[in-house]
Parts: structure tokens; sequence; C-alpha cells
């Protein structure tokens, strides 16, 4: 198995605020197998029922499904990460407010078949139940919209009609990546630097994703870390040390530097950063001990998934964790993405954001809260 990928099942969850409503009281197995099989034909062999101890169990050879009507709330524990980041009350209260008052669910699991050896798991697989993850919970969504949506394999809420269209896309990177801000003691001028963490982005290609601290909008950057997770699954390999990209035609080209396997991030760390005006000068002096990189020759800098081209000066304070639950909507071409708001409020929040952090850190950044960068799953005994 591949060390990145987690071992837990992939899990979601529709959150309701009243009963469960009428049509997913009684759900018949023929009533969600017919759609599924459809929607996801041509991606896998068709699902069939399997014998369950309780809900719905459909499976074939490499993968099950396991959907269960919860008439309670769900476990608060379940949403402890999707609720840590500190500003998520005050920029999107309805998410918060939905999950507190949500009176019943409807739980989702996708899982390799108990037959399946966990160590064949590759890329090409893990895409493949997250693609399965996601169409099974949009055709749910089709008997009753749901006050909000829980996401676990990046730890995000989305209001029903937010997910829904996010879904359209085949491979949504905004839904698998979430972005996490933080800051460090550094200006531009009179403007503050924040930068921006790609929760979720090892999933997807064996490394953790940042970018540094940098006064653009933190959209933009965001924008970038899905730029850059695209263009390396399109290129099949992680762009070394020193190469560079451009997010945009007519914007600033963005550098790689490879940092070394940590405890938060054992599989290494991608940091961005942007070169000012294409003319290779960095925005702030590099550290006077650079990070050891890796060698060109490192097995993980050959990473290849099988899959094909989709359409500091010393750190004085401690990194902030601050996570924002954006629905975006991404469409990924071999030369450009597309980064538009789901929600008509996203553009209003980031700015809101950034005058929150105008605000409350003029001089140096505070210890605002923290949240988990991925979710902990298990890791093999042999890793």
């Amino acid at each position: 198995m591949t060390s990145h990928l987690p071992i837990a099942p992939l899990e979601a969850a529709l959150l309701f605020e009243d009963s469960l409503p009428r049509p997913l009281l009684r759900l018949d197995p023929d009533q969600v197998l017919a759609p599924l099989n459809a929607a996801l034909a041509g991606l896998c062999p068709p699902f069939r029922e399997l014998a369950p101890a309780t809900g719905l169990h459909f499976g074939n050879d490499t993968l099950q499904i396991h959907i269960e009507a919860a008439p309670a709330p769900l476990d608060p524990t379940v949403f402890q990460a999707a609720l840590s980041p500190p500003l998520l009350a005050a920029m999107q209260p309805d998410l918060v407010n939905a999950v507190a008052v949500h009176q019943a669910a409807l739980h989702l699991q996708v899982s390799l078949a108990d037959s399946f050896d966990l160590k064949l798991q590759d890329q090409a697989l893990f895409d493949l139940c997250l693609r399965v993850t996601k169409i099974a919970l949009t055709c749910l969504t089709e008997f009753a919209m749901p006050r909000a949506v829980y996401w676990g394999q990046s730890e995000q809420l989305f209001e029903g009609t937010a997910f829904v269209d996010l879904a359209r896309d085949d491979f949504p990177l905004p839904l698998f990546v979430q972005p996490g801000f933080f800051q460090m003691m550094r200006q531009r001028g009179t403007q503050n630097a924040t930068g921006v963490r790609a929760l979720g982005s090892a999933h997807l290609i064996g490394k953790h994703v940042e970018f540094s601290d940098d006064p653009q909008p933190m959209a933009k950057s965001y924008r970038a870390c899905l730029q850059f997770v695209a263009h390396c699954r399109a290129a099949g390999r992680v762009l070394r040390d020193g190469e560079c990209f451009l997010p945009d035609a007519d914007g600033d080209r963005v550098t790689v530097l490879h940092l070394p396997p940590s405890s938060t991030h054992p599989e290494g760390t991608v940091r961005l950063t942007r070169l000012e005006n294409t003319h290779g000068r960095a925005l702030f002096e590099a550290p006077p001990q650079a990070p050891a990189r890796f060698a060109h020759s490192d097995p993980q800098e050959d990473w290849h998934p099988p899959v094909a081209a989709t359409n500091s000066n010393r750190v004085l304070a401690a990194f902030v964790g601050l996570a924002i639950v954006c629905a975006l909507a991404f469409a990924v071409s071999p030369g450009a993405i597309r980064i538009g708001a789901l929600q008509p409020n996203l553009a209003s929040t980031m700015n809101q954001i950034e005058r929150e952090l105008d605000r409350d850190f003029p001089d140096h950044p505070k210890a605002i809260g923290a949240r988990p960068d991925t979710k902990q799953y298990p890791l093999p005994d042999h890793l």
C-alpha cells in the first residue's frame, strides 16, 4: 500500500435539522443501486446488494458501500476537526448551527472490500474511492436535500446545494483539499503575509502542500495550491526542488521547495513560494540555513500516479491554524484553472478574513487556535 493513502474508510454524512425525511426512512436498495450504478458506469464494475447488519450494503470485487440512517444526532466528535477553525463560527455560522441542531443524519462509508488485499491499494484505487463516495453521496441528496454535508476525507462542511454544485465536477479538488491559513512574523510594506496549507493534498500527490506566507489574497494562494496539485497529477510526478510553474498566464512564477518529513507530515512537504514579477526575486529573503532538500533521486520525487491529465528569516512565532471552510467551484484544463464562488458570500468572506487579520495582527501573529493539519488516519505497522 502507498504510505500516503488512508486506510480507514472514507466517511461522509447528510445532516438534517428535523427527523429523517420520509424518502429516507425506508430506502429501497434498488432505488439507490440503479442510479448509483448508472452514475458509475465506466468507472468500476457494478455494485450489487450485500446482506447488511444494518442499513444498506453494496459491494463489488474491490469496494463496498455502507449506508445507514441515524434517527439521532451523530457523535459530536465526528465533527471536531471540521469545526475547529477559529473563525468558522463568524464566517459560516449557518454550517456551525447545522451541526449543532441536526437531529438526524444519513451516514455513508466507502471502503475496500473485505477480501481485497490492503497492500494493493494505489493512487488510482484511492481516486476511485473518492469518486465513488462523491457520486454515492450525490445520489442520496436526490432523495432529500440536507441542511449540511460533512465530507470526512478533508474534514469539510458544505451547504447541501453547494455540495451538489461542487460534486458536478468529475474530480473536484476543492472538495478533497481544504484551505488552512497561517501567519508568520513577516510583512510586505504595510501588508500582513498569510500562508495557506492545502489540507488533504497528500492524499492526491503523496506530499503535503503549503503556500508560503504572502501578502497576496489568500484565495489566490489557495488557487495556486490547487493548480500545483492538478499540474503534478497531469504530469505524473511532483515538481522537483527549484522547478517553477505559472498558476496564471499573466501572474508571477511559483517555485518549489521540498521539506523533509516531519511528525506532522511524514510524507514530506512541498512549499510553494511566489517569485515577484517573474524576475526570479523572492518576496522574502531565504532563511540563513535553508531546510534540507530531497535529492532528485529520492523515489518520492518520481512518484507517478496512474492518472490521466485532468479538465523563513527564522520564524519567531509558531504556525497558527486558521482554516475556513470554502465552497469553491473548480474546473481544470491542461493549461488553466478557473475558481469561483459557489456561495455568494465567498468573496466578501475572504475580504472579511483579510480585514480581521490586518486588524488583529498589525505587528505579530497571536495564537488564535489550532486544528489538526490532516485527518489522523492510522498507518500500517510496517511504515
